[in-house]
């Protein structure tokens, strides 16, 4: 027995954790299961009929994955997941419910996680040239010729302007540039976003 079969692995997710058989697995000890394989067959007898198993594929998470599991959700176990929140997340971002049993644990993380950057998008503070000209106390004028200097980096807008609509960026790209081009400490939010 290897010196360190006392250790406990990482626990796996079931493959398909929304699935209706999935299971919640039991932390695996060093020497039971291999780690470089992504997938195992785990058994679980069924309730009332003992000579039924179900044959479930076990997923192992990255560091990354467990990482952002914890960040989204700070008061739970990475590594038992709370699967009906995420559902419901899921489902409330527009995703089909009568699937969610048949995607696979890292496909749901994916989602997961391309909805919450929607979500940060859609919370990103804009500003235009004349937010971001009063900053720093410089004419729009300014600015807009440091836009068009290519030598000066300024970050491109986020929202192209034209036929009478104001070109906008996002306050955190382009606060970093006006404190080096200006040499400014600027606050978190711009001014013009409420407390």
């Amino acid at each position: 027995m290897p010196e360190d079969a006392g250790l406990f692995l990482r626990r796996p997710w079931d493959l398909y954790p929304l699935h209706p058989d999935a299971i919640t697995p039991m932390k695996l000890r060093v020497g039971q299961e291999d780690i470089g394989h992504t997938h195992k067959i785990q058994r679980r007898r069924i309730e009332g009929n003992p000579s039924r198993t179900i044959h479930r594929r076990l997923y192992f998470p990255t560091d990354e994955q467990l990482a952002a599991m914890k960040g989204f959700y700070p008061n739970d176990d990475p590594e038992r997941p709370p699967w009906r929140k995420i559902e419901t997340a899921l489902v409330v971002g527009g995703n089909d419910p009568a699937i969610m049993g048949d995607i696979s644990a890292n496909v749901l993380l994916t989602i997961l996680m391309s909805l919450t950057e929607k979500t940060q998008a859609k919370n990103e503070h804009m500003i235009d040239l004349d937010q971001a000209a009063a900053l720093v106390n410089r004419s729009k004028r300014t600015l807009e010729r440091y836009q068009k200097n290519p030598r000066k980096h300024m970050p491109l807008p986020v929202i192209q302007g034209g036929a009478g609509k104001k070109s906008e960026w996002k306050y955190s790209e382009l606060k970093p540039w006006l404190e080096r081009e200006f040499d400014r400490l600027l606050p978190d939010k711009p001014p013009h976003v409420g407390h």
